[in-house]
């Protein structure tokens, strides 16, 4: 039966990483299968646990972890990030913390900043290519991050994430219910 659950992973990684079209991976499974996952993914793979107090404190968490891990320039974050917040991407990456802005945001004006944040977040996110990002507990993501994660499908990425959710834990931990049937229902593999 092992031998089973071990081949399907297999070839669900394996379709996964060819796929040049699909930059998102979702896998709900208990905690001891999300471990042997990992030996199907290039040995490279970069690996975040929302478990994690370092990762789950970070903003949008796990994507900011996961460019910092990238290390895009200076100049490639003033370049790729909207005007009013450019202050606030460059002291985040030189020095964790976010200073307070001068100027005011309208409520009106709050949906184009969220969309400007995504569209930095997912710049720096393309920074490098090629890389593999697997995030385990992916179940505690906040309704930001999977936002976010709808805008990556959307729109693409030069990188890949494999969000792995343990299955003993989405019920008791309230996850986003309409996003987790949203993927259920989405193709995957």
């Amino acid at each position: 039966m092992e031998l089973q659950k071990d081949n399907v992973l297999s070839q669900i990684t394996s379709g996964f990483l060819s796929n040049t079209d699909m930059p998102v991976l979702y896998i709900a499974i208990d905690k001891r299968q999300s471990s042997s996952i990992i030996q199907y993914l290039p040995e490279n793979t970069i690996e975040y646990d929302l478990i994690e107090p370092d990762v789950f404190f970070s903003p949008l968490a796990p994507f900011f972890k996961c460019i910092d891990y990238l290390k895009p320039d200076k100049m490639y974050i003033k370049e790729n990030s909207y005007f009013c917040q450019k202050e606030s991407f460059s002291s985040w990456f030189k020095t964790k913390t976010v200073p307070k802005r001068k100027d005011m945001i309208f409520k009106e004006e709050i949906y184009y900043e969220e969309k400007r944040n995504f569209e930095t977040v997912l710049a720096l996110l393309n920074y490098a290519q090629d890389k593999v990002f697997f995030i385990k507990n992916a179940q505690f993501m906040s309704e930001q991050a999977i936002k976010l994660i709808e805008e990556i499908e959307k729109k693409g990425c030069k990188n890949k994430f494999v969000f792995c959710f343990d299955i003993t834990r989405l019920a008791e931990e309230g996850i986003n219910n309409t996003f987790f049937n949203d993927i259920v229902i989405k193709e995957n593999y």
